[in-house]
């Protein structure tokens, strides 16, 4: 991937990272937001720049998993 020193803000393309979570859907922006600081605070005390970070998530529903031959989230937890 190749990241623009202004791509969602000004930073520095060498250094940068992306994080993707993929998560099953329903917590609240409150909660996604705290996601957010939560990571970028935890770069910080590792020494990296948080401002050279790009976090996004990426949500699904149960149909979406499957961990096992018994199906998916959704079967096995009878949704």
């Amino acid at each position: 991937m190749i990241c623009h020193p202004t791509f969602l803000g000004r930073r520095d393309p060498s250094s940068t990272i992306i994080i993707e979570i993929t998560l099953l859907a329903g917590r609240s922006d409150v909660q996604k937001e705290a996601l957010y600081k939560d990571v970028r605070g935890r770069l910080a005390e590792i020494g990296f720049d948080p401002a050279n970070s790009i976090v996004f998530l990426t949500e699904n529903r149960p149909i979406d998993w499957s961990f096992s031959e018994a199906g998916s989230v959704k079967s096995v937890l009878g949704m």
